[in-house]
């Protein structure tokens, strides 16, 4: 059977729900190199996926670890120049939500967010590793950590493939490898010395066998597709002006679907604010 890749929104979502958290805790333990236990998934969106405001996914997993941590965890398969502001805003959403009406801040808890991204990035284009812990701290010796709450992870996947072949009996590459492709190689090699991969990969066997899911992600593609096309047949056609009425359209078209402008924002990579321009111009 080929498996459908868990890099896609949908699979990742459809592999890491509430009633596989202990799967999520083992990865998020080689990720953050300490072992983990997850209480909860805020939103088990593979069971919601029927629901017609769901059908598309959301590209971020939440979790609340067994000492009150949240985490976050998104997969971006798409090329931002603005990456890390994103990164960043989402972990300040991950942390002020914590804040409940009349609550304290001393009731605030670590906030922990994980970015794997498909691409490597400009600004880590000199290091070597990946998959760091990055915090705030003292510019004069980088070793005084100004607060433990604020921890950022980020995972290059076109690193991860190369170092894995440096350092073969990673933890975290060795799931990154599996993220990447299951149907690999390399990831029926580490299933015989990892049974935590084995059992990701049998849970993903059970995933692709679901029709259901499998109808979703194919409108999902086709969404992106027919978006893509769009956009490439007005730069031939250098009808800008032709490109934002397609765009009007197309984005009209999903919010009379249900979609969500978050969801919107994630196919087509524009901002939410752009997206309300869009939808309110006559």
């Amino acid at each position: 059977m080929q498996l459908l890749s868990p890099k896609k929104d949908i699979v990742f979502h459809a592999l890491f729900r509430e009633d596989t958290k202990e799967l999520l805790a083992k990865m998020l333990s080689a990720i953050l190199k300490r072992k983990v236990h997850v209480l909860s998934i805020d939103k088990d969106r593979y069971l919601e996926l029927t629901t017609p405001e769901d059908k598309y996914g959301i590209m971020d997993l939440r979790a609340t670890l067994d000492n009150k941590d949240v985490c976050h965890i998104e997969i971006q398969l798409s090329k931002y120049t603005d990456i890390l502001n994103r990164l960043l805003y989402y972990w300040a959403d991950n942390y002020k939500r914590q804040l409940k009406k009349k609550g304290t801040y001393s009731g605030l808890k670590r906030a922990i967010s994980i970015l794997i991204t498909e691409h490597s990035l400009d600004e880590l284009k000199d290091i070597k590793s990946t998959g760091l812990k990055w915090q705030i701290k003292d510019s004069d010796t980088g070793v005084y950590v100004l607060t433990d709450t604020l921890e950022v992870y980020i995972i290059e996947l076109e690193k991860a493939r190369r170092l894995y072949k440096e350092n073969p009996n990673s933890e975290i590459y060795q799931w990154m490898m599996f993220l990447d492709n299951p149907n690999s190689e390399e990831v029926d090699a580490i299933m015989k010395e990892n049974k935590d991969i084995c059992e990701a990969t049998s849970n993903l066997e059970d995933i692709c066998a679901d029709e259901e899911l499998q109808r979703f992600i194919q409108y999902k593609e086709k969404q992106e597709h027919d978006w893509a096309s769009y956009r490439e047949q007005s730069i031939k056609e250098g009808m800008e002006k032709g490109f934002k009425k397609c765009q009007r359209e197309i984005i009209t078209n999903m919010l009379n679907s249900g979609m969500s402008l978050e969801q919107i924002s994630n196919i087509t990579k524009l901002s939410i604010d752009k997206l309300k321009q869009l939808s309110a111009h006559k």
